[in-house]
């Protein structure tokens, strides 16, 4: 595979994490929302409890992948 072929695909995979996780951390909002928290305290506590995104995302590095159980949590 040529490098740029590699570049490309790299960015993609980047791409597709990204969405990946604000997918994930949007959900939560909005079940803490739907739970009766205001939409700030909904956003505050699930960034809280999700973490950093570009930690999270380095840990989807490490993984090669991130498994998401139904709950919304990492594992690993």
């Amino acid at each position: 595979m040529r490098w740029y072929q590699r570049l490309f695909q790299r960015k993609l995979a980047e791409k597709q994490i990204d969405a990946e996780l604000r997918f994930h951390l949007e959900q939560q909002v909005r079940d803490y929302t739907a739970s009766g928290m205001t939409p700030e305290e909904a956003r505050r506590r699930a960034r809280l409890e999700f973490g950093g995104l570009d930690q999270v995302k380095e840990e989807c590095r490490g993984y090669g992948r991130c498994v998401w159980n139904k709950g919304g949590e990492r594992r690993g």
